[in-house]
């Protein structure tokens, strides 16, 4: 999540923010432009902040300023020439009304389901210097996923040309890196990496 800070309405960062923020809802409001994509501003905050149900109408006011900073931020980020992958996650988490950890959750409800296909789809789109296993572990899925994902909506990953060094990964391996740890070094599948290193394996790391 992106950080807030007490006085952040005075930041430089915010201010910046905020003028950005208010450009794209100009474009967005032009005649004949696409505009960019905006999470509505919540209206109802005890929906989705949480608070002590004692809480003061100060606290609710204070929560709800943050919330809304908070909004403008992420969605400044989102609107940016190269957002964070955790911001394209938490907008379309948000877009969806659901959490971040829906998305990198497990269960197969449609509405969870559409929302982390549309989240694999805006990484792909927005990002596309991101490699397969670099999108999953955004969402902590396996990068097969996110290839079925895009199949599913139409779009073909047109890998980076990068070729795979099996003899890199053996000796990664036998440095003491595990087969995951590898993966993420080097950028690639575990399969791949476990394909080089099983022989070193079956000999017991020799």
């Amino acid at each position: 999540m992106l950080k807030l800070g007490s006085r952040l309405e005075a930041s430089p960062a915010y201010q910046r923010a905020v003028a950005a923020q208010r450009a794209k809802e100009s474009a967005k409001a032009a005649p004949g432009s696409t505009g960019a994509k905006l999470l509505p501003m919540p209206s109802v905050m005890g929906r989705v902040i949480n608070l002590p149900i004692k809480a003061t109408s100060a606290e609710v006011d204070d929560a709800a300023e943050r919330w809304r900073l908070y909004t403008w931020l992420l969605n400044a980020e989102y609107n940016s020439d190269k957002p964070s992958g955790a911001a394209i996650v938490e907008f379309n988490a948000r877009k969806h009304g659901l959490k971040v950890d829906d998305l990198k959750g497990d269960r197969r409800i449609r509405t969870i389901v559409e929302a982390k296909y549309d989240a694999i789809e805006d990484l792909h789109r927005k990002r596309p210097d991101l490699s397969l296993p670099e999108i999953g572990r955004l969402l902590n899925k396996d990068h097969t996923t996110v290839l079925h994902a895009l199949r599913k909506r139409g779009l073909k990953y047109k890998p980076r040309p990068q070729s795979f060094d099996p003899d890199k990964a053996r000796r990664l391996y036998q440095s003491g890196l595990t087969n995951n740890e590898v993966a993420i070094a080097m950028d690639f599948a575990v399969e791949t990496v476990r394909r080089a290193t099983s022989p070193i394996a079956r000999r017991g790391g020799q």
